[in-house]
């Protein structure tokens, strides 16, 4: 996970993610009107950067809203009641993969963002999404380069595999394919 998540986020985050904590899946807190939320996964590294990690593997339309419904409770879970809350917030990482497309653009299969100027200057690093639209990831097992690469052939693919690619032996990924 550790590995996934720092090739999914690299160039988007300064420091490597370290080690992470699983966390509560549910969340409740906020007002009595609020849906109870229950996250796939929910981490958090040792920076206090928080990680929401969701599988959709049905179409569901307003997919990047509910990336952005479960980013905010959990931003606004981080405020405390009364005076002089200095509003110092931890980074909040989404990372939404879908088993079907979203975005129209066919051969991009990684978008990746965050509150940011329109000349591309970030302004906080507060929310940050990733969506990974895996039908779109078409790499073959000769064609994988990087880490990423790695991860998200084994994504796609982990239900056909009998064995382990000897494009793995070495990896990070035996521990994967062993489980």
């Amino acid at each position: 996970l550790i590995e996934l998540l720092n090739a999914l986020l690299e160039g988007e985050i300064d420091e490597p993610i370290e080690d992470v904590q699983s966390r509560d899946k549910e969340h409740n807190e906020g007002s009595n009107e609020n849906r109870t939320t229950i996250f796939d996964l929910h981490c958090v590294d040792t920076k206090k950067r928080k990680f929401i990690i969701e599988v959709q593997i049905a179409p569901q339309e307003n997919i990047v809203n509910r990336a952005i419904y479960y980013a905010s409770q959990t931003v606004v879970s981080q405020g405390e009641r009364g005076r002089g809350y200095s509003y110092s917030l931890d980074p909040v990482i989404t990372v939404m993969f879908m088993e079907f497309s979203v975005f129209d653009e066919q051969n991009k299969y990684l978008r990746k963002a965050m509150l940011r100027e329109k000349d591309g200057a970030r302004i906080s690093q507060t929310l940050n999404f990733v969506f990974v639209e895996l039908p779109k990831f078409r790499k073959k097992l000769e064609e994988l380069e990087t880490d990423l690469d790695k991860c998200l052939y084994a994504l796609c693919h982990i239900k056909e595999l009998r064995k382990m690619p000897s494009k793995y032996t070495g990896s990070s990924f035996e521990l994967l394919f062993r489980t």
